[in-house]
């Protein structure tokens, strides 16, 4: 008497097979989705711990916001800001850095360098720039982070944050830096506008090409003055003749030259 053997046929495996394939290709982009996701909450998570680190280094330094970089004159080495954070950030160099980001981070460069008064610590990529776009040495515009006196004949480089006028649309910190194509190309830590004007109305992350400016589905985490962070698209973000959310002038384009607003000392 034949008796039937207990398992899988042949077909019933491929089928089998072929249904465990297509569940797969269904779960796995809500999987690499959510990832991002949690990536680039932890991203704005530690844009927000800079925020906060750059707070407390005002504190300490007579309400001047952290500049962008200074000229050490006696040795003639430059320091990033990251650098002059370097204690206020417990020596974490990740905090300057996005987990999306897997090139340019600066916490990949020599440990001997980062976070060090060193010439090469300038040269160290990170994934998180701060804002610099519309830098003119003192004159007409002054973005919120700016470069220290050794730059200009004055402060009028720098900011404090009495100066910033809308702090809940001005930008301090956000995803990547807008030099790998530009004019610094070995200056990769801060947002800068590279094309045109450097004064004048108008400012695209995206026509520019910036690396970072869509790293979260087309968009990136972008600190404010007032301390939130948010996730914008290159386009949601204004500079034109009215208003300009990278400076700390609210309008910085009809600001008189050279002239400040607000009292500082």
């Amino acid at each position: 008497m034949y008796t039937r053997k207990n398992g899988f046929t042949l077909i019933e495996l491929l089928v089998v097979i072929s249904i465990i394939a297509l569940l797969i290709s269904l779960l796995l982009p809500a999987l690499g989705q959510a990832k991002e996701n949690g990536r680039q909450i932890q991203c704005g998570s530690r844009m927000h711990q800079l925020f906060l680190a750059i707070n407390v280094y005002a504190q300490d330094n007579n309400g001047w916001i952290t500049p962008m970089q200074v000229l050490h004159r006696d040795s003639g080495i430059e320091q990033s800001w990251r650098s002059l954070l370097w204690e206020y950030i417990s020596q974490e160099p990740d905090l300057v850095d996005c987990p999306s980001e897997d090139v340019e981070r600066y916490a990949l460069g020599p440990p001997d360098v980062i976070g060090q008064i060193d010439p090469q610590e300038t040269f160290v990529p990170s994934g998180i720039g701060a804002v610099n776009v519309h830098y003119n040495n003192g004159k007409r515009t002054r973005p919120p982070i700016g470069r220290g006196p050794e730059y200009g004949p004055s402060r009028d480089n720098l900011s404090k944050f009495d100066d910033i006028e809308i702090p809940g649309q001005t930008i301090m910190l956000g995803d990547g830096n807008s030099n790998a194509r530009g004019a610094f190309p070995e200056d990769r830590f801060w947002i800068y506008k590279d094309i045109g004007d450097v004064t004048g109305p108008g400012f695209s992350r995206a026509v520019q090409r910036d690396p970072g400016y869509d790293r979260h589905f087309g968009k990136a985490n972008y600190t404010f003055a007032d301390g939130h962070v948010a996730l914008k698209a290159s386009n949601e973000l204004r500079c034109d003749g009215d208003v300009c959310q990278w400076t700390a002038q609210a309008d910085p384009h009809d600001a008189p030259r050279g002239g400040r607003r607000g009292g500082r000392n």
